[in-house]
């Protein structure tokens, strides 16, 4: 079998790739009900089949006390299959232990047609106090710094 076959093949068994723009637009709160001041980071990400999931938007590090808001808008215009299957990733430090790593706690949003030209998911409310798993790194940086 040629390169040209086995290419043919692997588009065929893959799915189609989805090329067309859709804007997301996600806002919400997160609460971190232990009384103490935190640091959140949020991310709306598009997951992938193949190679790692997509950045659409990023809020960077902010601080809060009780609940917290953020804002997120983006872009995304390329994948395989049929829809953008998208969630946040909220990495933060709402947590019992103190000099523990910062917890990420990933947050499916749903799945949404490639046709959709614009999506928007608003007024999300996330208690984040224990939420997640550890992370050791965040951007390659031990900590919040």
């Amino acid at each position: 079998m040629g390169r040209f076959e086995v290419l043919l093949l692997f588009l065929a068994v893959s799915g189609p790739l989805v090329v067309s723009l859709t804007t997301f637009r996600v806002n919400g709160t997160v609460t971190c009900s232990l009384n103490k001041q935190f640091r959140y980071h949020v991310i709306l990400m598009e997951d992938d089949d193949i190679g790692g999931d997509d950045v659409v938007a990023v809020q960077h590090t902010s601080s809060g006390w009780g609940t917290a808001g953020f804002t997120l808008a983006g872009n995304q215009s390329l994948d395989w299959g049929g829809e953008f299957e998208v969630y946040l990733r909220i990495i933060h430090t709402c947590r019992n232990w103190e000099g523990k790593p910062d917890l990420t706690w990933e947050i499916p949003l749903g799945d949404f047609s490639k046709d959709k030209r614009e999506v928007t998911l608003y007024n999300y409310n996330f208690n984040i106090t224990n939420k997640g798993n550890d992370v050791y790194t965040v951007g390659g940086k031990k900590r919040f710094e």
